[in-house]
């Protein structure tokens, strides 16, 4: 099965590593990731009542703070060789209900079938066979190359690597593109659009689209290319839901489709960071698919619109910028940043601090040693 694959029935837990807090539940291996998108995978879990262990390699762990992390395993890095034989090692000695790679290079790195999704060329290609257009875009083999050919580029760009080794950056011209750090491997190049990302979070399942969670980015930071720091659900398009079913023909499991304006710019096929606000709207993305491969009956589910979710510390940093720029006036600020009821939030929680005062500790060792 394409996606994340089931590696067996659903079981219980007997076995008792130390430390492990066991509830009897069926466990999922969550691995490629130690932090923001790890941690909501690990509360999406716990909260649809499975067992979440993650794998962790060097350095601290935000997603094995959370009192939903039931047991950590050691593992190389995502990026080392014997990352892969690690993890599979782990499967086989544990009866997990299944794995789930929280990032591009573990689904690599494990031999998920989603190269197609995660070349962005190879995604333009299946776009416009499900009636999904792409941004106007230039092919560069390299940096050097683009760099080559910098004089003919219409500014301002954005150059994103096509296989997502690192995050798209904005080239304001082409002076710049000798002081910018350009990827090695083969790039795109597209125009800067000013229209707001919207984004489809969902489940796939035999072809159906069992949950959808629609969203619109209010504000990133870094302003431009960023991440998402306010945002909030939106009434779901069938239209769009169609042409994304189209789109992942052959896939199954938990995706995250991005969209500029009517382009389709990005597709992770795996749990992804924005799922506190899919669970704040009462679809736990995760949740269903482990349902669904445990064989229990899923109803379809859309996600309600004015459910907001904000990632504090790029919010002030984006209000501050808007300010210094004089992007936006105090009353539009005032307006635009006001708190809403029930927001979701990026790793704050009041039912599991553990994450929170794990970034404190980090801050506090890290001013220290400077």
């Amino acid at each position: 099965m394409p996606g994340y694959e089931p590696l067996g029935p659903t079981v219980r837990r007997t076995s008792r590593e130390p430390g492990a807090r066991v509830s009897g539940a069926p466990a999922v291996l969550v691995t490629g990731d130690q932090g923001r998108i790890a941690l909501t995978t690990v509360r999406s879990l716990g909260a649809a009542g499975y067992d979440a262990v993650l794998t962790v390699s060097e350095g601290r762990s935000l997603a094995a703070a959370s009192r939903y992390c039931v047991r950590t395993v050691r593992v190389p890095h995502v990026s080392s060789t014997g990352y892969a034989e690690a993890v599979r090692d782990e499967l086989e000695k544990h009866p997990y209900l299944t794995c789930l790679p929280v990032s591009d290079s573990a689904l690599l790195k494990l031999g998920r079938p989603v190269d197609d999704l995660l070349d962005k060329r190879e995604l333009m290609l299946r776009g416009q066979s499900a009636g999904l257009v792409s941004p106007p875009s230039r092919a560069f083999d390299s940096g050097e190359q683009l760099a080559q050919s910098a004089g003919a580029l219409h500014y301002p760009v954005v150059v994103k690597p096509v296989n997502k080794d690192r995050r798209a950056f904005r080239l304001e011209s082409a002076d710049r593109i000798e002081r910018a750090a350009l990827p090695h491997g083969p790039v795109l190049v597209q125009p800067f659009i000013e229209e707001p990302i919207r984004t489809v979070g969902g489940v796939i399942w035999k072809g159906r689209l069992v949950a959808a969670v629609h969203q619109r980015w209010l504000r990133t930071w870094p302003p431009d290319c960023g991440q998402a720091c306010a945002v909030v659900t939106t009434e779901h398009n069938s239209e769009r839901e169609e042409r994304i079913v189209a789109l992942l023909d052959g896939y199954e499991g938990v995706f995250n489709a991005q969209f500029l304006g009517p382009y389709l710019m990005d597709v992770h096929p795996r749990a992804y960071g924005l799922q506190t606000l899919a669970l704040a709207a009462g679809v736990n993305l995760v949740g269903i698919w482990c349902d669904l491969i445990s064989g229990k009956r899923v109803a379809e589910v859309r996600a309600p619109a004015g459910v907001f979710y904000r990632w504090l510390a790029g919010d002030l940093r984006h209000m501050r910028w808007a300010l210094r720029e004089r992007r936006q006036s105090l009353r539009s600020l005032a307006s635009g940043y006001r708190p809403h009821r029930k927001t979701a939030h990026g790793t704050e929680s009041l039912r599991d601090p553990g994450p929170t005062v794990a970034r404190v500790r980090f801050h506090i060792d890290r001013a220290r040693s400077t």
